[in-house]
C-alpha cells in the first residue's frame, strides 16, 4: 500500500512540476509578444499603416518598415525602417532612405539597394548597393567582387 502511496504521489509531483514549468515559459512567451507589439505600435506611429515585419534568418532581429505603396507616384519616396535586437529589445538600426529597396542578406546584416539621381556613364546602372552590419554598426559598400553574393 506504501509503495502505491508513494509511485502516485510521486507522478503528482511531476505533473505539477511541469505544469508549473509550462506556466513559467507562458509568462515568458506573453512578455516576448508584448514587447514585439509595443515595438510594432511604435512602428505604426513612426510609418502610418500598413507596417513591414520581417524577422532576420535566425529570428535574432526584427526589421519594422513602411509598407511601399503598390503604385508610387515619387520613385524616391523616403522608406524609413528600424531592426530590433530581440535579446537587448532595443533599436539597433534606424534610418529613412530616399527609394531604397531593404532586405537580410544574413543573419545580422541588411541588404540596402537604391537608384543614384544621376547616372553619369552609359556603363553605369545607377545602382547603389551596400549593406549594413548590424553587429559591427557599419555600412559597407557592395563590391563587384562579391558578385555571388548580389540581392535580387
Amino acid at each position: 500500500m506504501n509503495r502505491k502511496l508513494l509511485k502516485y504521489a510521486f507522478i503528482f509531483i511531476f505533473i505539477l512540476q511541469g505544469c508549473g514549468m509550462n506556466a513559467n515559459k507562458s509568462v515568458r512567451l506573453s512578455q516576448k509578444s508584448a514587447v514585439n507589439q509595443d515595438f510594432k505600435t511604435l512602428a505604426i506611429k513612426k510609418f502610418g499603416e500598413p507596417v513591414q515585419i520581417l524577422p532576420s534568418p535566425d529570428d535574432t532581429y526584427i526589421l519594422y518598415m513602411a509598407e511601399k505603396k503598390e503604385q508610387q507616384l515619387n520613385p524616391n519616396e523616403l522608406v524609413s525602417f528600424f531592426v530590433v535586437d530581440k535579446k537587448e529589445n532595443k533599436i539597433v538600426y534606424e534610418d529613412a532612405i530616399s527609394g531604397v529597396s531593404v532586405s537580410w542578406k544574413s543573419d545580422s546584416e541588411l541588404w540596402l539597394k537604391t537608384q543614384k539621381g544621376i547616372i553619369s556613364s552609359p556603363t553605369d546602372d545607377g545602382k547603389v548597393i551596400y549593406y549594413y552590419d548590424l553587429k559591427k554598426k557599419e555600412k559597407i559598400e557592395y563590391n563587384k567582387a562579391f558578385e555571388n553574393t548580389k540581392p535580387n
